[in-house]
């Protein structure tokens, strides 16, 4: 109560809530706050509690640096790659996820 926050965008589907932090610029410190903040997401969604997060952080260009950060926080990075956007570490996210099952 008293808190605001702003989300970019939020999808639910049965199973998932997607989460998009958009930046057209991307700094240190935008990363750093959404991989701190992003689980917030549920307290002021409380209905979506249960669902499987998938975070993602998108900008029309991401360096290399920011996608391990990302990447070691379990964040989607998804840029412009060609004409389209695309997830940069779809793969090693993935990954890190199916090696903290095990």
């Amino acid at each position: 109560k008293g808190r605001i926050r702003e989300f970019d965008i939020i999808a639910a589907s049965e199973e998932y809530l997607f989460l998009n932090e958009t930046k057209s610029t991307v700094r240190q410190e935008y990363i750093e706050s959404f991989a701190r903040n992003h689980m917030e997401v549920f307290d002021f969604f409380p209905h979506f509690r249960g669902k499987t997060l998938i975070p993602i952080f998108s900008s029309l260009r991401i360096p290399e640096s920011a996608i391990r950060f990302l990447t070691g926080h379990g964040i989607y990075a998804m840029a412009m790659k060609g004409e389209t956007m695309d997830l940069l570490n779809f793969e090693a996210v993935c990954n890190r996820e199916q090696k903290a099952k095990t």
